[in-house]
């Protein structure tokens, strides 16, 4: 990765913080009989590397997580 100013490594982490985010709420979302302190690190990255694969997603959710009949009634 070529060198970065502080404001720039400053910006790049709050963008994969934010992307983290984004794929704990998905695991979490897949994961309703699990309770979190149950869960490790270690299984978020296998489910991330699984969803690479195989996703778990049937198609009716878009990339925001909204189901394609409220997108429709939007």
């Amino acid at each position: 990765m070529p060198k970065m100013t502080k404001e720039e490594h400053i910006e790049r982490h709050k963008e994969l913080h934010k992307k983290l985010g984004e794929l704990v709420a998905d695991w979490l979302g897949g994961e309703p009989e699990h309770f979190l302190e149950d869960l490790t690190v270690l299984d978020l990255l296998d489910w991330s590397k699984q969803q690479t694969v195989e996703p778990e997603n049937d198609g009716t959710y878009d990339w925001a997580g909204s189901s394609d009949d409220e997108a429709e009634s939007d």
